[in-house]
């Protein structure tokens, strides 16, 4: 039965890699020894693949940033809104008292 499988699998391995196109075959190394078209191809994915690592990065500096700026502006506002709301009660409260103070005197 494992004998059966594992014909199988190296028959169904065999047949893959035999259709397989040649240029999946190539060295990594054939922007050196390739074309024009083909250096110019390997510059250019170079170019991309150092830079968007580093505008990932840099694009999630940026909105971390952007957050972090957004949330101390509404507690700041928050805190100012509160700080106001207090002096509103505590003018209220004392008006109120000196009023009554006045009409029961």
């Amino acid at each position: 039965m494992r004998e059966c499988i594992f014909r199988r699998v190296v028959g169904i391995t065999a047949g893959l890699l035999a259709a397989a196109p040649a240029p999946a075959l190539a060295c990594p190394v054939c922007g050196v020894i390739g074309t024009s078209d083909n250096t110019w191809a390997y510059q250019a994915m170079s170019a991309m693949l150092t830079l968007l690592p580093l505008a990932m990065v840099g694009a999630t500096v940026w909105w971390l940033t952007r957050l972090a700026a957004r949330a101390d502006t509404e507690r700041h506002s928050a805190t100012q809104h509160a700080s106001t709301a207090h002096r509103s009660v505590l003018a209220v409260s004392e008006g109120q008292g000196g009023r009554g103070g006045a009409v029961d005197g």
